[in-house]
């Protein structure tokens, strides 16, 4: 931990200033803290304690070493000086120098699905199949596209790998998943008036760029219903679930899935125990890097760098950190945005 001190810079700027009383926390225009060692001790706000050390010289030579560039106001008076720092100032030089955002940060990959559906309980505007294994991606924070979706601008005609990689081009996807799906009845395994079907999908993971494979996909999954229709729809669904996890499985073997989720927290307690809750995120599993993005007495925006983790597995895990009274009131997988409520201790 770098050593605290009150600079000649920072001493000079105490005794000439004047006016309205500074009183410790938080302002519209900055937070008030006791002047020695000012802008190292909100540091923690944006970075990791490992990060701080880590990056000391770099700190030392770019912030630390003129302090006062980043206070907007002193007070000298009472036994404990003062100081308001610019928090808007701060966070933008330290993302100048690229140390709130964790190396690696590549995103999730996004996905255009084209599935083609044929048979019993092929959806009409829609893949049964295509669009649960959308869902499904999107739950656990990819940007998936559906392209059998007639609401699309530029809907499916052929359902050809050619159409689907142009289709990924212009949704600028990196991986297309291009084949088809199909649910068919099993006589074998019908019992007491149900009616059974199994469903199959067989496909392709291509870059769209190059039209390279990049691995196969197949899935296959069965469903009862009284309804032949219903049991159709039933295995589709059910197969797109199936092809969803072993999707996802494939691309965090492919691709480096570290991404930036967005934490909303209403109502936030004082900074110090503010910085406690920090450190508690930052020590959730799968987790790379929490940095405030703004900061007001009425909302706490953090960005929250994440690996391998959705936007509910960090929902979930905040839910576990029962010492501080959090509430969850929104998650959103499709926006990677998480909010919360602070209530009493």
């Amino acid at each position: 931990m770098m050593r605290r001190v009150l600079t000649p810079v920072l001493s000079a700027a105490l005794a000439g200033c004047a006016g309205a009383k500074l009183e410790l926390g938080l302002r519209k225009d900055g937070l008030v803290v006791e002047a020695e060692g000012a802008v190292e001790s909100v540091l923690p706000l944006y970075l990791s304690s490992r990060t701080i050390s880590g990056s000391a010289e770099v700190l030392r030579r770019s912030i630390l070493a003129q302090p006062s560039a980043y206070i907007k106001k002193t007070q000298a008076q009472g036994p404990r000086p003062l100081a308001l720092v610019d928090l808007g100032r701060l966070r933008r030089q330290l993302d100048a120098l690229g140390l709130t955002k964790p190396g690696g940060l590549q995103g999730m990959p996004r996905v255009l699905i084209s599935l083609v559906e044929r048979g019993p309980g092929a959806g009409a505007d829609v893949g049964r199949a295509s669009d649960c294994l959308r869902r499904a991606l999107s739950a656990r924070g990819y940007e998936a596209f559906d392209y059998s979706d007639q609401l699309n601008k530029k809907p499916r005609k052929t359902g050809s790998q050619e159409e689907a990689l142009a289709a990924g081009l212009a949704q600028k996807a990196d991986v297309v998943v291009s084949g088809a799906a199909e649910a068919q009845e099993r006589q074998d395994l019908a019992a007491g008036g149900y009616r059974s079907f199994r469903a199959r999908i067989s496909a392709r993971a291509l870059a769209p760029a190059t039209g390279t494979e990049l691995f196969t996909l197949e899935a296959e999954a069965d469903a009862m219903d009284l309804q032949p229709a219903g049991a159709a729809v039933k295995a589709l669904e059910n197969a797109g679930g199936l092809a969803a996890e072993r999707l996802a499985g494939r691309l965090v073997e492919r691709f480096q899935e570290r991404t930036e989720l967005g934490i909303s927290l209403m109502r936030p307690p004082d900074w110090r125990t503010l910085l406690r809750f920090l450190d508690a995120l930052r020590g959730i599993p799968g987790v790379a890097a929490v940095s405030t993005a703004g900061l007001t007495s009425k909302e706490a925006r953090l960005r929250v760098f994440v690996e391998k983790l959705s936007t509910e597995d960090l929902a979930a895990a905040v839910r576990t950190l029962g010492v501080y009274p959090v509430e969850l009131t929104v998650v959103e997988p499709d926006g990677r945005y998480i909010e919360m409520e602070w209530g009493r201790e």
